[in-house]
């Protein structure tokens, strides 16, 4: 019986297993400056100048936005800018980062804006 004790005592409570999954992948808006390690893949959205979000996946973030603030990016960011970064989140693959860009492109608008700390 102490055993069960021990185990009930470590082991969180399904609702709280749920609050630290939902904690776990929500990502604050990043600090443009501080751009996340090259190599490491991630899904990451881009507020226009229209004040419409692109949502995108790279390995190398600051050699991705440079090209969309260059003009050589996705060809939706030439017609959108200026563009500002608000939003990256880390994927552990190139795979996983392609499902979580798609899955962020299903979201609306406002979804999107929650997500990334904007106001709606």
């Amino acid at each position: 019986m102490s055993a069960e004790r021990s185990a009930a005592k470590t082991c969180p409570a399904p609702a709280a297993a749920e609050q630290a999954a939902d904690a776990s992948n929500a990502s604050p808006a990043p600090d443009p400056t501080a751009a996340p390690a090259r190599g490491q893949w991630g899904v990451y959205m881009l507020l226009c100048g229209d004040g419409s979000l692109y949502t995108g996946c790279t390995n190398d973030f600051s050699r991705r936005l440079r090209q969309h603030l260059a003009g050589r990016g996705a060809k939706y960011t030439r017609s959108h800018g200026p563009l500002r970064p608000v939003y990256w989140e880390n994927a552990e693959s190139r795979s996983a980062a392609l499902s979580r860009e798609y899955a962020l492109k299903q979201l609306s608008a406002d979804q999107k804006r929650r997500l990334a700390g904007l106001p709606s």
